[in-house]
């Protein structure tokens, strides 16, 4: 499986790698604190912080980390899927950060490279949790319910099917569950499970050549997909339609691996899909005429954050605000992570947003409130943070009002 571009934590140098300790020496911020903060108007605080560690044996040394979040959609809960299979479960709280609701375990082989490849709530209930391993399970918890999970059946006549899981989602009505698995037998396969009965539905074996990196069902249409693969294509599906050939409608190739997918829909109603590669270039789509608009590279990105090496930099998401807009979650891996910023996304440019200051962790997954604000990220140190804004410092106001008085220049999708 083709991996995405990884920073590691904590790299010691030696005395004799010159050119190593001259790339570190290069980084840092194109212009003062000050000018930073003028820049990044938009203001959060770190509410709290909970370690998710899980204990390791000294035998082993293995760091565990959080690699997926997940969140209800009243924010009232999010879960973390740690590399090691557990999973760990918090109540959202203004008042009391983040509390324990509950721990998880999945069961993974030992000695091997098996975690956890995707969590999501049912959209109708935030008290059942679906989550997927890389070696093909998939359970249903009820996190009310004090027995185990249920486990989805992949049983099909004269089909192999994959047990190499890579991603899933659940669609708008809890009925489907979608998993993405890696080329096997020269095929990558889409997996439909039934969410009522446990079973297997179908598949599609045709779309994509190689493994598929992420499957997001459209936020309120049930029966509208897209999928990503290492092969650079990102197709969007109808599964109302019976064969697959017919379910798909349009394809857009990025002529690169895509890493991460999200669906977005402007102020006039517009469906477009946002597609981070594996090295770290931004892609916007349109699902109405199926044209590309806009594309920022991963050189651009790191200026827009104001920083110096692009090396250092990768895009951790992206999330819609309350007016329709887009922003991008920008980390670096440069002392430890502690630089994370946002920016918001236009046409033709990156807008400078916020600055998280206290970031103590490379972050490999975010998920965002538009309402309240809120973020929480969770990474390689293994713990969440939550992020609310302070109040009285938002640009976004500003923002909008520099978009419209410069309407001709820069457009918003």
């Amino acid at each position: 499986m083709s991996k995405r571009i990884v920073f590691e934590e904590n790299i010691q140098l030696s005395d004799s790698d010159d050119e190593s300790k001259s790339a570190v020496a290069l980084d840092g911020d194109t212009c003062s604190s000050s000018e930073i903060d003028k820049l990044f108007k938009t203001k959060y605080k770190i509410a709290h912080e909970s370690v998710t560690k899980t204990a390791t044996t000294s035998a082993s040394m293995k760091r565990d980390f959080v690699i997926k979040l997940c969140s209800d959609n009243l924010f009232t809960k999010v879960v973390a899927g740690l590399s090691d299979g557990s999973i760990h479960i918090y109540d959202i709280s203004r008042e009391r950060g983040l509390t324990t609701f509950g721990n998880l375990s999945c069961s993974l082989p030992c000695d091997s490279s098996a975690s956890i490849c995707g969590l999501h709530f049912l959209n109708r209930d935030s008290n059942i949790l679906v989550t997927g391993t890389t070696v093909g399970d998939l359970f249903l918890y009820d996190l009310r319910a004090q027995c185990g999970p249920i486990t989805f059946t992949s049983d099909a006549k004269n089909v192999v099917i994959p047990k190499d899981y890579t991603c899933l989602d659940t669609n708008a009505n809890s009925r489907l569950v979608c998993v993405g698995t890696e080329k096997h037998c020269e095929i990558a396969h889409l997996l439909f499970f039934d969410i009522r009965e446990r079973k297997l539905m179908g598949c599609y074996s045709e779309s994509h050549e190689n493994d598929v990196t992420d499957v997001k069902f459209h936020s309120w249409n049930p029966d509208i997909l897209c999928s990503g693969s290492t092969d650079g294509l990102i197709n969007i599906f109808d599964l109302q339609e019976s064969l697959e050939d017919d379910a798909l409608l349009n394809t857009f190739n990025t002529e690169n691996c895509v890493y991460k997918l999200n669906w977005f829909k402007n102020v006039y109603g517009k469906d477009f899909i946002s597609c981070i590669t594996s090295t770290n270039d931004l892609k916007i789509y349109s699902c109405e005429d199926y044209n590309l608009l806009a594309e920022h590279e991963w050189p651009k990105i790191t200026a827009a954050i104001k920083r110096k090496a692009p090396s250092n930099c990768h895009l951790i998401n992206t999330h819609n605000t309350l007016d329709n807009g887009i922003f991008a979650l920008v980390g670096t891996n440069f002392n430890k992570g502690d630089i994370m910023r946002s920016v918001f996304v236009l046409k033709d440019q990156m807008v400078p947003l916020a600055n998280f200051e206290g970031n103590k962790q490379i972050i490999r997954d975010s998920v965002f409130e538009m309402n309240s604000n809120t973020l929480i990220t969770a990474g390689e140190s293994g713990f969440l943070t939550l992020w609310m804004q302070q109040a009285g410092l938002n640009n976004l106001d500003g923002l909008k009002e520099k978009v419209k008085r410069n309407s001709y220049k820069i457009k918003p999708y």
